[in-house]
């Protein structure tokens, strides 16, 4: 019965030489020259080390006929391009792990002395790992959605009675990146459902075309777009947290309108929220005729605001206020 054969995947590695030299010992401890009458081996008979860049280049020969010659030669280089197969992986690990091309030059090239590619090479790089994330990012969605939907509809947490948690983050902090990216997870336990990435430099998108928006607007935009498509897949959202950004509250409310399907405010985006109001208040000597229009309404006693911050009242009450929200924090 014949072997069965595997196919050996591409991969990269870094060896020596004495693996080689092993590897033909063993092809010679079971077998020998197939030239009628020659019973020789395969012994090394030129070898190169010198200007390979780390290469090598073995030439065997058998020691009976002569007439059988194999070649063994490594290369720096990955087939078919310029990247070495050490800068290459180098280079996607510190991809991987959140590194940017100025980073990997000055860990590389400048800490380690390694050649380091050029900022438009690296860019190739990230378009040549862009689908394979991709998909792996989409196998992890589709699993944690395959767990939901495994539950009964009428429990908590299933595909019939969803409890998301959704956020946008850009690459620099703020909403003036050119980079944006809205994810939606499921609030159980915190698995990726839905992503949505936007870009608006560049000479144009992988996916799709550049986002035509302002900054400020992506992230009203991508939540529809992940919402959207959330009821598509015939998901129902009963609660979802979020921070209390208008754009992102109405895209929820658009897609899923009516009072069943909720929006609630993480309590740690509203703590921070109520301090930084109170830090400003605990620094107002007075209150402005717009400030006391304004919440005069609701808090008819701010009409004696003045009189109560000469006597330093409204300073001790912001303070302890602002103590109590630092212990929920």
């Amino acid at each position: 019965m014949p072997t069965e054969t595997v196919k050996i995947q591409d991969r990269f590695y870094m060896g020596q030489s004495a693996c080689v030299s092993n590897f033909v010992e063993n092809i010679n401890s079971t077998s020998s020259c197939n030239t009628e009458g020659c019973h020789g081996i395969l012994v090394p008979v030129k070898s190169s080390f010198l200007g390979l860049g780390g290469s090598m280049k073995v030439d065997y020969s058998c020691n009976g006929c002569k007439q059988r010659l194999v070649s063994f030669d490594s290369s720096m280089y990955i087939e078919g391009s310029r990247w070495t197969v050490v800068d290459f992986p180098l280079h996607i690990a510190q991809f991987i792990s959140g590194h940017h091309h100025s980073d990997i030059f000055r860990s590389l090239g400048i800490c380690l002395g390694m050649n380091v590619l050029a900022g438009q090479t690296f860019q190739n790089i990230l378009k040549l790992l862009y689908p394979v994330v991709r998909d792996m990012v989409d196998e992890v969605c589709e699993s944690a959605k395959d767990e939901m939907k495994a539950l009964p509809d009428d429990q908590i947490g299933s595909w019939k009675r969803a409890i998301t948690t959704s956020d946008g983050a850009w690459l620099t902090r703020g909403s003036f990146s050119k980079n944006f990216s809205f994810t939606v997870r499921n609030f159980c336990n915190n698995s990726l459902l839905y992503y949505v990435h936007l870009c608006q430099r560049g000479n144009g998108g992988i996916d799709e075309p550049l986002y035509p928006g302002t900054s400020k607007s992506a992230e009203g935009y991508a939540a529809e777009r992940c919402f959207q498509q959330a009821k598509e897949e015939e998901m129902n959202v009963e609660v979802n947290w979020q921070d209390n950004d208008s754009s992102s509250i109405k895209s929820f409310k658009t897609v899923f309108p009516g009072d069943e399907n909720k929006v609630m405010f993480c309590g740690g985006h509203v703590t921070r929220a109520h301090t930084n109001q109170l830090h400003k208040l605990s620094a107002m000597k007075s209150a402005t005729s717009a400030f006391i229009s304004r919440h005069g309404k609701t808090y008819p006693s701010i009409a004696n605001w003045n009189a109560l911050a000469k006597k330093g009242i409204l300073q001790i009450v912001a303070a302890c206020l602002i103590s109590l929200s630092a212990r929920q924090e």
